[in-house]
């Protein structure tokens, strides 16, 4: 069942994003933004479950943008847990996302993919979207000196 995600998500949406990242998070920080982003309307977290089990989820933001004079919408993170790849759950997971952001009037959608997943960008050109952009990141050093 496709859906939006709620607060009594956030354990199991939590260890999706671990496994995306490759990491461990810390929870509390995880689940103080995760709620934050469930009251902000710019934010969209869709999952799919089957039987209370969260196999997929996409986390969109819509974001007005100067350089288009228009709504942006941008896939923040997407997994299918591993076992349900290649179903059509990610396909159907995009789906609703470029229709949430077809009804916002976003004149694209957009997703940043990290370059050692060729997997993934495959299945992203595989469903329309294309490679228009550079993206560039500087790490910087966490206010967190404790």
């Amino acid at each position: 069942m496709f859906r939006l995600s709620t607060a009594a998500d956030c354990r199991q949406i939590y260890e999706l994003v671990c496994q995306l990242e490759n990491t461990v998070l810390p929870y509390e920080a995880f689940n103080s933004v995760y709620s934050e982003q469930l009251q902000d309307r710019r934010y969209f977290s869709y999952i799919y479950e089957e039987n209370c089990h969260i196999l997929g989820f996409l986390n969109l933001r819509i974001e007005r943008q100067l350089h288009h004079a228009a709504p942006v919408a941008e896939i923040m993170e997407f997994i299918v847990a591993p076992g349900c790849r290649s179903q059509g759950l990610g396909r159907k997971l995009l789906e609703q996302a470029a229709q949430t952001a077809q009804k916002l009037n976003c004149c694209s959608l957009e997703v940043a993919s990290s370059r050692q997943r060729t997997a993934a960008h495959r299945f992203y050109a595989r469903n329309g979207l294309a490679p228009t952009h550079f993206k560039l990141t500087k790490s910087l050093p966490s206010d967190k000196q404790s």
